[in-house]
């Protein structure tokens, strides 16, 4: 969904990914305990959020990657880092906007395909790619 859409959704906000927290954590000369305390579960809290937003994009960029031929993505991959450092989301959007498009003859030629008789001589797996 474009970002203008969803913004447009009452009561939602729009997802901002995470920076990384400022390492090492720094605290401030003569600060309370308690407020150090509070400081370092604070830092610890967004050290985990990070990393599990880094290992959530890991993911989705691997099921991206094995799921469509990387021929789709090519554009996007660095000679260096491969597609290390490319957001899931800018793979989407790539794909959506290349491929998702489906003229009315592409459908009506999906619709004749899927109307046609089935042989059943050939293997089951033709079946599926119909």
């Amino acid at each position: 969904m474009p970002a203008a859409q969803h913004n447009a959704i009452p009561n939602t906000v729009a997802w901002i990914d995470p920076a990384p927290p400022a390492q090492p954590l720094v605290i401030p000369a003569n600060t309370t305990a308690a407020l150090t305390a509070v400081m370092v579960r604070q830092h610890n809290a967004d050290l985990e959020e990070f990393s599990t937003f880094v290992t959530t994009m890991n993911t989705i960029r691997s099921l991206i990657l094995d799921n469509i031929d990387n021929v789709l993505l090519g554009h996007l991959r660095d000679c260096l880092l491969n597609f290390a450092g490319v957001h899931p989301s800018d793979m989407l959007q790539h794909l959506i906007v290349t491929y998702a498009t489906v003229t009315a003859d592409e459908l009506e030629a999906n619709a004749t395909a899927l109307c046609a008789p089935w042989d059943p001589s050939q293997p089951i797996e033709g079946l599926w790619a119909r």
